[in-house]
C-alpha cells in the first residue's frame, strides 16, 4: 500500500514553532534596542530645538521675569559674571508649557510619547562682566520620567549623546541650577 502524505506531522509543526520562538528571542531586544536609541536621538534633537527657541525668544525680548521675582523691567535679563538665568519652559504642576508656542510643532510630548512634566533652559554667564561667555543648558523630563535631569550643556547635545537621555528613571525630576553658578533671574516665556 502506497500512502501519499498530505499536509506536516504534528513534530514538523512543533519543530517550526520552537524555530520561530528562537528567532524572535534573538530578534526582539535588538529591535528594542534601535527604537530606544532612536527615541533617544529624537530627545536630544527636540531639547536642541528648545534651547535654539529660548535663545531666539530671550533675544527678541520674549521671556519675561517669573511671578514673584525681582522686577528687573520685567524683561528677562542674560546673567552677570558667574551668573545663571533659569528659563522655566515646562512645569506640570502648575499646568505651565511654553512648548507649544515656541516650537513650530507640537512641543507637548517627548518622543517617549509622554507629556513632559518639568523642563529648564539654564543659561550660564561663564565669563566676566565685560566679556559675557553664554551657554546654554537643559533639563528636560516627562511623566514616564524620560529625559534629561543633571542640566546637560548645549554642545553636548549637538554632538548626540544619546547617553545623557535616561529611560524610565523612577527617580529622575529635571533641576533647575547648574552647579557652580548662583541664579540671578527666574524667567518664564510669555505667549
Amino acid at each position: 500500500m502506497n500512502k501519499k502524505k498530505n499536509g506536516f506531522t504534528l513534530i514538523e509543526l512543533l519543530a517550526v514553532i520552537v524555530i520561530l520562538g528562537i528567532l524572535m528571542a534573538a530578534v526582539i531586544p535588538g529591535v528594542t534596542n534601535t527604537i530606544n536609541k532612536s527615541r533617544r536621538k529624537t530627545f536630544l534633537t527636540n531639547a536642541e530645538d528648545i534651547i535654539t527657541a529660548v535663545r531666539n525668544s530671550m533675544s527678541s525680548g520674549e521671556v519675561t521675569i517669573a511671578k514673584g521675582q525681582e522686577d528687573a523691567g520685567g524683561i528677562c535679563q542674560f546673567p552677570g559674571a558667574k551668573q545663571e538665568t533659569v528659563v522655566n519652559i515646562v512645569n506640570s504642576d502648575t499646568k505651565y508649557n511654553a512648548l507649544t508656542y515656541i516650537l513650530e510643532k507640537g512641543g507637548v510630548n517627548s518622543s517617549f510619547q509622554q507629556e513632559y512634566q518639568k523642563g529648564y533652559v539654564i543659561i550660564v554667564n561663564d565669563g566676566t562682566d565685560d566679556n559675557n561667555n553664554f551657554k546654554y543648558y537643559i533639563s528636560l523630563v516627562d511623566k514616564g520620567k524620560n529625559g534629561i535631569g543633571t542640566p546637560a550643556k548645549e554642545d553636548d547635545i549637538v554632538k548626540n549623546q544619546v547617553g545623557l537621555v535616561k529611560t524610565s528613571n523612577g527617580g529622575l525630576t529635571a533641576q533647575n541650577s547648574v552647579a557652580g553658578y548662583q541664579t540671578q533671574y527666574t524667567c518664564e516665556i510669555t505667549e
